[in-house]
């Protein structure tokens, strides 16, 4: 029982401190109270490609899933450098388009 105890307290004294440590992190990071508008900062822990000795249909939904996110996030985050280059007057000359889907 008193195994039991230990390992409960410990998991409330984690999950209080991982608690203020994220309270803490949003506050830092928040904008000043001036500033109008909607901003959030959004943190995705992705697993890496997993592959084991037999994958299944969980398995398999779960590398598609990862791989569309990551095509998502390049073809937002090069379409935003595309931008910010032409807006520079910089000719990115079609660079921006080459992607690894056909891969």
């Amino acid at each position: 029982e008193a195994a039991t105890l230990w390992a409960t307290l410990a998991q409330e004294l984690y999950a209080a401190l991982f608690g203020w440590l994220t309270q803490f992190v949003a506050q830092s990071v928040a904008p000043p109270q001036e500033c109008e508008g909607f901003r959030r900062l959004g943190l995705l822990d992705l697993y890496g490609f997993e592959v084991f000795a037999a994958n299944g249909f969980e398995q398999l939904l779960i590398n598609y899933c990862n791989e569309r996110l990551q095509q998502l996030f390049n073809r937002q985050v090069f379409a935003c450098e595309a931008g910010e280059y032409a807006a520079e007057g910089l000719d990115v000359d079609g660079q921006w388009q080459r992607v690894s889907a056909a891969c």
